[in-house]
């Protein structure tokens, strides 16, 4: 893994990863895999794994896999969940014949910058987003766009409201990335999350608007 320790550091603490239950695998004295485990009550995620490229096909994928699920089930886990990118192969089919299924298709989305005419677009609060998203967003969404999640948003993340949507948004200097978008129930089927992520083009017109792929 590489990237800003910081937004590294507040990945593991809104994802809920628990490095303790975490696990390291070692090739001789030297760290050749990660599972990066995260825990919400009775549910626990594998929200990282990987392997050393000069360590790779030994096995240690499928102990690290498989010694993450003896210890969720020894702490009381129900289920253990995942994501995989579809066109990882191998990673697919070592999730396969340790058990797991596929349950739904996730996806991203990534639009190129493009000057749109200025919208009404307000900043608000993070906790203003946080509360509206809490009340409104489905329990039932991926765990990176669960209502837990979310709710440990701080900054540098911005949220940004136009009528009754708003969105979590990271600024980067060559994109906005899209992290959670919420609309009132009772607003719904009317166009406000569209307007929105158009407003969002139009505020930051030099910048990409990337979507990761955890939208079901």
């Amino acid at each position: 893994m590489s990237g800003d320790v910081g937004a590294f550091a507040t990945r593991l603490r809104s994802e809920h990863v628990d490095l303790a239950a975490s696990l390291v695998a070692f090739s001789g004295d030297a760290p050749a895999g990660l599972a990066l485990i995260a825990r919400r009550g009775m549910t626990a995620r594998v929200a990282a794994m990987g392997v050393a490229s000069a360590s790779r096909r030994r096995g240690l994928g499928r102990v690290l896999i498989d010694a993450s699920l003896e210890q969720a089930r020894a702490r009381g886990a129900r289920r253990m969940v995942l994501e995989v990118i579809e066109q990882n192969l191998p990673a697919r089919e070592l999730y396969a014949q340790a058990g797991f299924a596929v349950t739904r298709r996730l996806v991203g989305f990534r639009a190129p910058p493009l000057a749109l005419p200025p919208a009404e677009l307000e900043e608000r609060p993070l906790d203003e987003l946080v509360n509206m998203y809490l009340a409104e967003a489905d329990p039932e969404l991926p765990w990176q766009l669960a209502p837990a999640t979310i709710a440990s948003a701080a900054p540098p993340a911005q949220a940004f409201a136009l009528g009754p949507a708003l969105a979590l948004v990271d600024v980067l200097p060559a994109a906005v990335v899209l992290r959670a978008l919420v609309v009132r129930r009772d607003r719904r089927r009317e166009g406000h999350a569209t307007r929105l992520v158009q407003a969002l083009r139009a505020r930051f017109p030099d910048r990409a608007l990337r979507v990761i792929p955890i939208v079901p």
